[in-house]
């Protein structure tokens, strides 16, 4: 279990709860599942990594998952617990009525096999990932994102996923593209910007898709050209799922090179390579 706090997000809860104003808040609730979520990918790569013995098969955390705990003075006062979920079936072993009596924790069979002992080293590792991304909103939504994407493919939900891969790609390209409009800016000696307001809208606007952008990307050597292949075979699949095109059938080979076109975009932007267990049929953790 982690116990997470955000500590803007945990302060403007307590004003609320100060101010008996119990509305659910959607938009904090979601920021939280961001960063769980976030999180949870990189747990996943840090335990492949360190070649642990239990690799995590990634599953959304969904504000069915997330529950509020009370600590004070680094003790655990009291929380709730959801169920028919996730985390309600691993927080049963705090609610005793639901145990066979008699029987130790480690021998219930709701438990059995399934609680592993992760080593220090796993921590530290992931604590070290995370102190470079804790604060980028923009890294903590794309890999929330992915972790979707995983976990659709895992459903067998394979449109999905890849759509859902697809615009991380897009947008990371997308990225890729403004920053080298701006690296191509000059001022010439009148004053004039060689790309002024109008010019960089137009170039960022709608008559510049993805499919011109990641071809001029590609010829001025910004992005590799085994790169620009794979991204353009993800557009034509992507745009054959969003346009019901009955001659595709999507295959779960689509999806691994939708997967492979993401961490290589976000090797960049993290400054290591995550890495997946994609093996869902392994029940771990």
């Amino acid at each position: 279990m982690f116990i997470f706090r955000l500590e803007k997000l945990a302060q403007e809860i307590e004003k609320r709860r100060s101010e008996q104003d119990y509305k659910p808040d959607l938009e904090l609730t979601s920021h939280y599942l961001s960063y769980i979520n976030a999180i949870l990918i990189l747990f996943g790569s840090v335990l492949l990594e360190t070649g642990s013995d239990y690799p995590l098969q990634l599953q959304e955390i969904t504000n069915k998952d997330i529950f509020l705990v009370l600590i004070e003075d680094d003790e655990w006062q009291g929380g709730s617990a959801p169920f028919n979920t996730l985390a309600g079936y691993h927080q049963m072993e705090r609610f005793p009525q639901f145990l066979l009596p008699g029987i130790p924790l480690s021998h219930q069979s709701v438990f059995a096999g399934r609680k592993h002992v992760v080593k220090k080293s796993v921590i530290e590792l992931l604590v070290k990932y995370l102190n470079g991304v804790i604060k980028n909103d923009e890294l903590i939504s794309l890999l929330s994102q992915f972790t979707k994407s995983i976990y659709e493919f895992s459903l067998a939900n394979y449109d999905t996923s890849l759509v859902l891969s697809w615009f991380i790609i897009e947008r990371i390209v997308q990225e890729k593209w403004e920053r080298w409009i701006n690296s191509s800016n000059s001022t010439y000696p009148d004053g004039t910007k060689r790309i002024n307001k109008d010019r960089f809208e137009t170039l960022t606007g709608r008559d510049y898709p993805i499919s011109v952008v990641s071809n001029i990307l590609e010829l001025s050597n910004i992005i590799p050209f085994n790169l620009f292949k794979n991204v353009d075979k993800l557009r034509h699949y992507r745009n054959n799922i969003v346009h019901c095109d009955d001659r595709y059938k999507i295959q779960a080979d689509d999806c691994r090179l939708a997967f492979e076109v993401v961490i290589d975009l976000l090797e960049e932007k993290l400054g290591f390579r995550l890495s997946l267990n994609l093996n869902f049929h392994e029940v771990v953790l």
